[in-house]
C-alpha cells in the first residue's frame, strides 16, 4: 500500500493554479493609473486592479498603497503551479499573475481557494482526491 507522502505527491500535481485563477477575460482592468484609481474606488472588494494596454497586462494598482507597479517576473507564477505550492507562494505575497504559454492569462489572490470553496467549485476537487486515494489503495 502506498505511503501518505506518495498520495500527497500525486495530489500535489493533480490540482493547479489554472483550476482556481481568475482568467484575464474576467478581470476588471484599467487602461492607466488614473483609470485604475477610479475603478478601485468603485470596486471596494478588489485589492488589485490590473492595468491592460494593447491587450496585455502590464501593471497593477494596489488599493492599500495607492500605487501603480509594473508587472515583473517576481509577480508571476506558472498556470501549472500546484495548489500546495501556491499556498507556500502566497505566504510571501497576497497575489500573483498567472503565466500561460508566455502570456499573462490570469490572476490568483490568496482568497481564491476560500472563495472557490464557498461557491462549491472545489466539491469536484475533493471528489477527485477521493478517486486518487482509492486508486492508490488498489495499486
Amino acid at each position: 500500500m502506498p505511503h501518505i507522502e506518495e498520495a500527497l505527491g500525486h495530489l500535489a500535481g493533480a490540482f493547479t493554479v489554472r483550476d482556481i485563477m481568475t482568467p484575464r477575460a474576467d478581470l476588471v482592468c484599467a487602461t492607466n493609473d488614473i483609470h485604475a484609481g477610479r475603478i478601485s474606488h468603485n470596486n471596494p472588494d478588489f485589492d488589485v486592479i490590473p492595468i491592460q494596454q494593447d491587450g496585455a497586462l502590464v501593471g497593477y494598482f494596489e488599493r492599500k498603497s495607492g500605487k501603480t507597479t509594473k508587472i515583473t517576473p517576481t509577480h508571476l507564477i506558472a498556470d501549472g503551479t500546484s495548489l500546495l505550492d501556491l499556498v507556500e507562494i502566497l505566504e510571501g505575497r497576497q497575489f500573483s499573475f498567472v503565466l500561460s504559454r508566455h502570456t499573462i492569462e490570469g490572476y490568483v489572490h490568496f482568497t481564491a481557494v476560500r472563495l472557490k470553496v464557498e461557491e462549491n467549485q472545489l466539491v469536484d476537487v475533493f471528489g477527485e482526491i477521493g478517486f486518487h486515494i482509492d486508486g492508490l489503495k488498489g495499486a
